[in-house]
């Protein structure tokens, strides 16, 4: 009883934060995004077709593969229980954003410099949103094959191994020769790696309290800071209107993963 309400509470919090999360990366698209490219097409000298080629492929790239996942998660559900709906989603959308992160480092150093403007940018965002939703179309199908009663998709194992697996991927390849400097290299090993990976022990200690199983744990250690991360992606490009301080969105989202931990656990 006492790890089903607490299961059941996880569920409550991870939705609460995950759709408002998702929302400001709705309203930092628009805001940052089809806003400024709509203006643009206004302007005398503006080459209508790239404009428009940029602002779907840039719309299509920050919205398409979370949402397509979230209702991906949602139909492959059985259970009645439409909080375990929502939160199946929710954790398909989120494992989109790794996916998604990972394909994009990929996809701009092979496309971005072998195709002329904008054909570059379409390929370069396509291919990864592309390969993003057919990834989640077969763990969703995986999902409504193999799942048992009340059991949700953190606790599905193809799951577990692409979402554990995408986020370590995205944090390692930034380690790659054409993303750093040489003489910054210990500054983006810590930034990247070793910050990214000590939130996760911290989180996997804190939701020890849970009685999940390793595997599980891990997945919602993963998961907590992915709400940190999709903070800072969302809140980061809002906050470039308001203050030049880059540590900002940093702070704040560092501030939503502490918030969401505690909510979890919290007794009530």
């Amino acid at each position: 009883m006492f790890k089903n309400k607490k299961i059941e509470n996880m569920r409550r919090v991870t939705n609460r934060f995950g759709y408002t999360l998702f929302g400001l990366i709705a309203i930092a698209t628009i805001i940052s995004t089809i806003i400024p490219l709509t203006s643009t097409l206004f302007h005398p000298t503006a080459r209508y077709f790239n404009i428009v080629v940029v602002l779907f492929t840039f719309t299509a790239a920050a919205v398409l593969p979370a949402l397509a996942s979230y209702f991906l998660g949602d139909r492959s559900t059985h259970s009645k229980n439409k909080a375990l709906h929502h939160y199946n989603g929710i954790l398909f959308g989120i494992a989109a954003y790794w996916v998604m992160l990972l394909l994009n480092f990929v996809s701009f150093g092979a496309f971005s410099s072998e195709l002329l403007f904008p054909y570059s940018i379409l390929v370069a965002n396509g291919v990864p949103v592309g390969l993003t939703i057919v990834t989640m179309i077969f763990l969703a199908i995986s999902y409504a094959k193999k799942q048992k009663r009340g059991v949700s998709v953190l606790q599905h194992r193809p799951y577990q191994i692409v979402l554990v697996g995408a986020f370590i991927a995205s944090l390692v390849v930034n380690l790659l020769p054409q993303y750093f400097d040489a003489s910054t290299y210990l500054i983006i090993a810590l930034l990247y790696i070793a910050i990214p990976l000590s939130m996760v022990v911290v989180s996997y200690i804190v939701l020890s309290r849970l009685r999940l199983n390793r595997w599980e744990c891990l997945t919602a250690s993963v998961i907590a800071v992915s709400m940190a991360y999709i903070s800072v992606t969302s809140i980061g490009q809002l906050m470039s209107y308001i203050t030049y301080i880059m540590i900002t969105p940093i702070l704040i989202s560092f501030i939503i993963w502490v918030l969401y931990l505690w909510q979890v656990v919290r007794k009530r």
